[in-house]
C-alpha cells in the first residue's frame, strides 16, 4: 500500500515518508507535488481523449455520421475541462460532414468563442505546463486549424446559400492569418502564414454578390490565392492552382482590360475563359470534394541521464499520416435530356500536408520548451535531495532521485491532441451551366444530389467520399 502523503507540522523521524513532507515546506516542495499532480492529470487527460477520438474519428470516416456523434455526445465528460474546444470542432465537423449545416454553424460559433476566451490563460495553468507537460493547459489547436473553422463555416453558409454570411467567415481569415503571425518573432515565422484555399473561395463568394466593388474584392482575393498557391503551397506542400482559380482570374483580368488575362490564358494551356457577361446568363455549381483523413499524432521520445543518477526525458509529437486510396474524382452531370458532362475535382486544399509541416515547423521550439522543462525539474529536485541530506542525512536522501526520475518519466508526455475528423484534403471542380435542372453523380453511379439552377446563380454541392 502506498503511503499517504501530507504536511506535518514537525518531522517523523522513525518514517522516511514523513521526512519529505516535513523537512522544507518551501515553494519548491510545492513545484514538487504540482509535479506529482501533473502526472495524475496527464495520464487522465490523455487516456480519456484518447479512448474516444479514434472510436468517433472512424466512425465519421466510414460515413457513419449519426453512430459517430453519438459516441462523441455520450462520452463528453470524458473529455474533460481542458479539451472542450476539442470536443466542439469534432461535434461541429461531424454535423457539417452529415449535411446538418445549421447545427454545425451554432457548434462552430461556440468553438470560436471559446477560442478567444483561451487567450485569457491562468499564469497557474502556464506554471504548471512547464513543470508538468502542456496536458496542464487547455487545447488550443494548431495554428491551422484556427483558420479551417472559418472554412468550413463558410462552406456551411454556402450550402445554405447564405453567401453574406459565409463571406463574413472567409474575410475573418486575414485577421486569424495576422494573429498566428504575430505570434511567432521576426526569424521564427511557420511556414503556414497564408491560405490559398481559404482566398479562393472568398474570391467566389465575392463574385456571386455581383457589384462592382465585389468584383474587385474577387480579384484582389484570386489574386492573393495564386500568389499563395504559386509559391508557398507549391513549394511546400506540391499544391499548383486549380483550375476553376485560373479560369476566374482570366475573366475578371478580361473584364478590367488588364494585361494578365493573356497570362491566366497560357496557365489554361490557351482555352479561352468566359466572359463575365457569358456567366450572368448562366448558373454555376461549384463542387467541394472531402477525401482521406487528417493524420494523428504520435510521440517521439529522448531519454536524458543526468549527473546524480537522475533519469529525465522530452516527448515530442509527430503526425502520423494515415493510409487512404485516392479515390474517384471525376464529376459527373446529366441535364434533363439525358446528355452527360464531366469534371475532375483537383486538390484546393492539403490538409494533411498543411498540419505535418505546421508541426515540423514549430519542432525546434516544442523541443526547446521540453528541454527547458527538463532541466526546471531537475534544478527543482537536486535542491530538494540537498535540503534532505543536510537536515536528515545522505541515506535517507539516495533514494530521492529513483523516485524523482520515476516521476520524471510518467510526467512527461508529448501533447498528441489534435483535430481528426477533418478530412485529408478538400479537392474543388466547377460546373458552368444553363439554367435547369441537373442531377449529379461521383463516377457514374453514386449519386450526390438534384440541383435546378437560374441565371447568375451559384450553387454548391459538398460531399464526402470516404465510402
Amino acid at each position: 500500500m502506498f503511503p499517504r502523503w501530507r504536511f506535518l507540522p514537525k518531522p517523523l523521524p522513525s518514517d522516511d515518508v514523513y521526512v519529505i513532507g516535513a523537512a522544507v515546506p518551501s515553494l519548491l516542495y510545492g513545484i514538487f507535488f504540482l509535479l506529482l499532480a501533473g502526472t495524475a492529470v496527464s495520464l487522465s487527460s490523455c487516456a480519456s481523449v484518447m479512448t474516444v477520438q479514434p472510436q468517433v474519428g472512424r466512425l465519421a470516416a466510414s460515413g457513419r455520421y449519426a453512430q459517430a456523434l453519438t459516441a462523441l455526445e455520450t462520452r463528453q465528460a470524458l473529455y474533460g475541462k481542458n479539451n472542450q474546444l476539442l470536443f466542439l470542432l469534432e461535434k461541429g465537423m461531424i454535423l457539417h460532414l452529415n449535411g446538418q449545416y445549421r447545427e454545425s454553424i451554432a457548434v462552430f460559433e461556440n468553438a470560436k468563442s471559446l477560442w478567444e476566451d483561451l487567450y485569457t490563460e491562468s499564469l497557474t495553468k502556464i506554471a504548471a505546463s512547464w513543470v508538468a507537460n502542456d496536458y496542464a493547459l487547455p487545447y488550443r489547436g494548431e495554428d491551422f486549424e484556427r483558420v479551417m473553422v472559418n472554412i468550413f463555416q463558410a462552406l456551411n453558409f454556402a450550402a445554405l446559400e447564405d453567401y453574406e454570411s459565409a463571406l463574413v467567415e472567409a474575410r475573418d481569415v486575414d485577421s486569424k492569418l495576422a494573429v498566428i503571425n504575430e505570434q511567432y518573432p521576426p526569424g521564427q515565422k511557420n511556414v503556414y502564414r497564408e491560405d490559398a484555399f481559404a482566398r479562393l473561395l472568398a474570391g467566389i463568394l465575392y463574385e456571386s454578390a455581383g457589384s462592382y466593388g465585389n468584383l474587385n474584392d474577387a480579384l484582389i482575393s484570386y489574386e492573393k490565392a495564386y500568389d499563395a498557391y504559386a509559391n508557398d503551397y507549391r513549394e511546400h506542400y506540391g499544391l499548383e492552382p486549380p483550375r476553376v482559380l485560373l479560369e476566374n482570374l482570366c475573366t475578371l483580368a478580361r473584364w478590367t482590360g488588364g494585361p494578365d488575362e493573356g497570362q491566366y490564358q497560357g496557365a489554361l494551356s490557351g482555352q479561352d475563359c468566359p466572359s463575365l457577361k457569358e456567366k450572368s446568363l448562366k448558373a454555376e455549381v461549384i463542387i467541394i470534394q472531402y477525401h482521406g483523413s487528417v493524420p494523428d499524432k504520435r510521440t517521439e521520445s529522448v531519454l536524458i541521464p543526468l549527473p546524480g543518477g537522475y533519469v529525465s526525458s522530452f516527448s515530442f509529437p509527430q503526425y502520423s499520416a494515415r493510409s487512404h486510396e485516392d479515390g474517384l474524382r471525376v464529376i459527373s452531370v446529366r441535364d434533363q435530356q439525358g446528355k452527360v458532362r464531366h469534371a475532375e475535382t483537383e486538390a484546393g486544399e492539403e490538409i494533411s500536408r498543411i498540419a505535418s509541416k505546421n508541426l515540423a515547423d514549430r519542432k525546434t521550439r516544442i523541443m526547446i520548451k521540453g528541454a527547458a522543462r527538463s532541466a526546471g525539474r531537475y534544478f527543482i529536485e537536486r535542491h530538494i535531495e540537498n535540503e534532505i541530506a543536510e537536515k536528515h542525512g545522505r541515506d535517507r536522501a539516495r533514494w530521492f532521485p529513483v523516485l524523482a526520475s520515476f516521476l520524471n518519466l510518467a510526467v512527461d508526455r508529448a501533447d498528441l491532441r489534435s483535430w481528426q475528423t477533418l478530412p485529408a484534403e478538400i479537392r474543388i471542380a466547377r460546373f458552368i451551366l444553363d439554367p435547369g435542372h441537373y442531377t449529379f453523380f461521383l463516377g457514374q453511379d453514386v449519386l450526390l444530389g438534384d440541383v435546378a439552377v437560374s441565371p447568375g446563380q451559384k450553387r454548391f454541392i459538398l460531399f464526402c467520399s470516404n465510402f
